[in-house]
């Protein structure tokens, strides 16, 4: 019976106090062994989860970036340890746009977290497989579902924006846009409507925040006005004569040229912005030019509007207009 229950010594009596010690001084070295194997044991539990996360988490990437092209069931199951099957497998993103300064790290952390925790809640229970990966303002998910449930997959998505959308004045001032990519009957497929979700969600700056977006935009139209090479005279004159006004009329053209003729799409709107604002900052004299670059493409990314998007760049060019303004002027004074 004491073997059974894992007697590991005895003592006979009657007991000296020096074998009584060394008893309990084994006892507690086997116990410490023990405890040191299971908390080995328990790393390598947690490592191993930590490691599979990152791959299911990789898996979103690669596919955004065109790295992995056509996945197989195969390739998803043994490499990115999804357990998918055959069905539906499509993509979206929920968007977050807003006054990004207002929120510290962590505050937007908690605010991607309220996000996942509600599209867990609401989606995985419909779906053999969901997978979740935050950028800095977005959240984008993949799902692998019965053709059976497409509808209430879509219900259950709306719904998942309707909530963000009214509790949002809880969170700060923020909004909410999701994009839907296309449905794809195999995992091949499945790189097409992660790439499409990535180019839907710009169509927000057009036709509002709030929205459940899930067509693909028309066909380019803004390289057909050459707004890009009038920005570029008028902004290049700006710069030699310091004038933030003139500065603000290089804005207008582009802000006329959008609403001019036939709508664009949101891409390629979010796109000539940003061009026009790394275009901006080659030409004025500055330190550190690839991390202010960086900082105006997040800060054009977390604008809901094409308004919002051309005030940026307005911003951008005020600012630094008025410090070569300065320095010049400094400069001027100087003995």
């Amino acid at each position: 019976s004491a073997i059974k229950y894992g007697v590991g010594d005895y003592l006979l009596k009657p007991v000296s106090r020096i074998e009584l010690n060394e008893t309990l001084r084994k006892l507690k070295t086997r116990i410490a062994e023990r405890r040191e194997t299971e908390s080995d044991r328990i790393q390598l539990l947690q490592q191993s989860e930590s490691d599979t996360r990152r791959i299911r988490m990789s898996l979103i990437g690669q596919l955004i970036s065109g790295k992995l092209k056509e996945p197989s069931l195969g390739i998803l199951e043994s490499e990115y340890y999804l357990k998918v099957r055959p069905g539906i497998f499509q993509a979206f993103c929920v968007k977050i746009d807003g006054d990004m300064s207002q929120f510290s790290d962590s505050g937007m952390a908690i605010l991607l977290d309220e996000t996942e925790n509600l599209l867990e809640r609401s989606l995985r229970p419909r779906c053999f497989e969901m997978l979740l990966h935050r950028q800095r303002t977005a959240c984008i998910g993949i799902l692998n579902y019965e053709n059976k449930q497409a509808e209430e997959i879509r219900r259950l998505l709306r719904e998942c924006l309707n909530q963000l959308e009214a509790r949002k004045n809880l969170y700060g001032p923020v909004t909410f846009s999701m994009a839907v990519g296309s449905m794809a009957d195999a995992p091949q497929q499945l790189g097409v409507s992660v790439r499409e979700v990535s180019i839907i969600i710009q169509e927000r700056l057009v036709k509002g925040t709030g929205r459940m977006l899930d067509r693909m935009p028309a066909n380019a139209t803004l390289h057909e006005r050459n707004l890009l090479e009038k920005y570029a005279r008028l902004i290049t004159h700006a710069i030699e004569i310091m004038s933030i006004e003139e500065g603000t009329a290089a804005v207008e053209v582009l802000r006329t040229g959008i609403e001019g003729g036939r709508t664009a799409s949101g891409y390629e709107i979010l796109e000539l912005v940003v061009s026009c604002g790394r275009l901006f900052l080659s030409q004025v004299e500055m330190q550190r030019r690839e991390e202010e670059i960086r900082d105006f493409e997040e800060r054009c990314a977390q604008r809901g509007s094409v308004r919002e998007l051309l005030d940026c760049l307005e911003e951008l060019q005020k600012t630094w207009l008025e410090q070569i303004r300065r320095k010049r002027e400094n400069d001027t004074l100087r003995p």
